[in-house]
Formats: C-alpha cells, sequence, structure tokens
C-alpha cells in the first residue's frame, strides 16, 4: 500500500463506477481533519459534519470540528474561492474536491486553489484533486505541484493521453482497467505501477 501524508497534493481519476469515490474513502478514513468538497451532493456515508456556506464552514472549524462536509448551495467559484481561503487560513487539514471540473479547467483555476496547491503544504494543508475527465482541468499548477496520481479506469482516449504525456506513459493502457484497479504514480518514483484492487 502506498503512504500519503496530510499535506501532500493528489490527482485521483477515474470514470463513475471505476472505484475512485472507494479509494478516497478508505483512505480518507486515515485523516483526522478534512473538509470534503461535495457539490453533486453524492456523499452522504462520510460520517462528517456537513455544512452549506463559508461562514458555516469557518464557524465550524473554529469549534473544532475535524471532519466536514462542504455542499454548496450555489456552484460558483467565488463560492469556491472562499472556501480555498478558510481552508488555507486554518491549516492542518485536508481538503478533498470532488468534482474538480466545476472550478478548474486546463487554463483557469481560483486563486486561492492556486495558493493552495502552490503554498498550503507549509500551513500543513493537502489537497486531493479529484475529477472524471482529466483532460479537461489539468492545470499547470495541479501538474507541477501533485505528489501522488491515482487512476482509475478511463475510456476517453484523451484523457488517457493526457496522463501519459503528463505523467507516465502506463496510463494509456487504463482503458484496459477492471473496476476497484488502478494505476498509480509517486511524483519522486521512477515509473508508473498497476495496483491490486483497492
Amino acid at each position: 500500500m502506498i503512504t500519503i501524508q496530510s499535506n501532500q497534493r493528489l490527482f485521483v481519476t477515474g470514470m463513475t463506477g471505476s472505484g475512485k469515490s472507494y479509494w478516497i474513502k478508505k483512505f480518507l478514513g486515515q485523516i483526522d481533519r478534512f473538509v470534503f468538497y461535495d457539490p453533486k451532493f453524492e456523499h452522504g456515508d462520510i460520517n462528517a459534519t456537513v455544512v452549506f456556506s463559508p461562514s458555516e464552514l469557518l464557524a465550524v472549524l473554529d469549534r473544532g470540528v475535524g471532519r466536514v462536509v462542504y455542499r454548496p448551495m450555489v456552484i460558483d467559484d467565488e463560492d469556491f474561492n472562499c472556501i480555498c481561503k478558510v481552508i488555507y487560513n486554518q491549516g492542518n487539514l485536508v481538503f478533498v474536491i470532488d468534482e474538480l471540473f466545476y472550478h478548474v479547467t486546463s487554463s483557469k483555476i481560483t486563486d486561492w486553489h492556486s495558493i493552495l496547491l502552490r503554498v498550503g503544504r507549509k500551513r500543513g494543508v493537502g489537497v486531493w484533486n479529484c475529477t472524471q475527465r482529466p483532460r479537461s482541468c489539468l492545470h499547470n499548477t495541479i501538474l507541477s505541484e501533485t505528489n501522488h496520481i491515482v487512476c482509475f479506469k478511463l475510456m476517453l482516449e484523451t484523457d488517457r493521453r493526457k496522463l501519459a504525456e503528463s505523467f507516465d506513459p502506463l496510463f494509456i493502457t487504463a482503458n484496459s482497467l477492471e473496476p476497484y484497479y488502478w494505476i498509480y504514480n509517486n511524483s519522486l518514483a521512477d515509473a508508473a505501477v498497476m495496483m491490486p484492487p483497492v
């Protein structure tokens, strides 16, 4: 199994039903403090306090609540940017973003998301960027700051090619992965490897 430090950056991708969410929640169980961004209201099985606004998020974190699910009432970049700023100022927690494509493209990222990725590590902030469509939201800041790449089954060749060109050629084979099998690449390792089912 792999070791993930709480202040590291992850990029987790895979199509619906491939095992991505299961993997995230399995590793999340080892984290003491996190904010899970849940814009699709899909993760009701996470044992955490649910909030709906940046002010609510700040209030529960200030009270010492360690596990929070954030469900935005409106999905917009201003709200998301505020969340990122609150998390940066709080420090010492993991921010899980599922789904990344709501706020990031290959050419656009919010200011505070970028700050979290570039300098949040010094404040003990980890960032897990999660998406079904990597090609559309692999911004250069995400590319340069990611420590761990986790890829479940991806059918679209454009998505697989983007990962192969950016990280390791093995990702081109992600269309052949069975459910819950994954490809893993550590930014410090020589090559990506196939992993057994999670």
